[in-house]
């Protein structure tokens, strides 16, 4: 994750999962008043004193949670979406910077926070790093806009945790016709766009979209 990437985004409410916040600290160095987070969550176990007296210091609110069966990921979506006065904030989308690790097992976490925020609430939850943007499709007809000069190459959809038995696109490469959908059977991985200008998908169970972004923040 890029300094610009961080210093793009304004938004309504910005929380860090615990040792995110050590990451914020120390990759905005000089312009650390600039990018003040409202929340540092989780069981702050990971978060250094420097960075949590800082930022309380500046106005941050702390809030341990202890619970060790969910991640601080989950512990940050719960907060903002259950918790008052954070659920009451109008929001079309929550976007999880770092969600996505080195580590396979931190990342399919970061997936199962998903799952778990789609049966709390129906605000859309983009998982980007620098390359990826990856949410869950619930079910139903979706519509991705594409040619937006964003998009890589690469998209993929994935039924993580269930089988899709009716999964139905149009805009891909190589479209899905209403089939059966499930890992140990088929899954869609590396196809790509059609040129389009939207993708459409029509699920009947939960499935995992992602897709490449190539753009460059000034």
């Amino acid at each position: 994750m890029s300094y610009n990437i961080i210093s793009h985004f304004a938004a309504k409410l910005t929380v860090c999962a615990d040792g995110g916040a050590n990451y914020v600290f120390e990759l905005l160095d000089d312009d650390r008043n600039k990018y003040i987070p409202d929340v540092i969550c989780g069981d702050l176990d990971s978060v250094n004193s420097n960075a949590q007296n800082y930022y309380k210091d500046k106005g941050t609110i702390i809030v341990h949670k202890s619970d060790e069966d969910e991640n601080d990921f989950l512990k940050c979506l719960r907060l903002v979406l259950q918790t008052e006065p954070y659920r009451n904030i109008q929001c079309d989308y929550i976007i999880a910077l770092g969600a996505v690790h080195d580590r396979f097992d931190q990342s399919m976490a970061s997936i199962h926070a998903l799952y778990v925020a789609a049966k709390i609430s129906r605000i859309q939850i983009i998982l980007l790093s620098v390359k990826s943007y990856i949410c869950l499709l619930t079910p139903g007809q979706h519509k991705v806009l594409v040619n937006t000069e964003m998009e890589g190459n690469w998209c993929s959809l994935l039924p993580i945790g269930n089988k899709c038995n009716n999964l139905r696109t149009t805009g891909l490469k190589w479209n899905l016709p209403g089939i059966e959908f499930a890992f140990g059977s088929l899954i869609s991985t590396s196809n790509a766009f059609d040129g389009s200008n939207e993708v459409t998908i029509t699920t009947d169970d939960n499935v995992i979209w992602s897709m490449e972004i190539n753009y460059t923040l000034n």
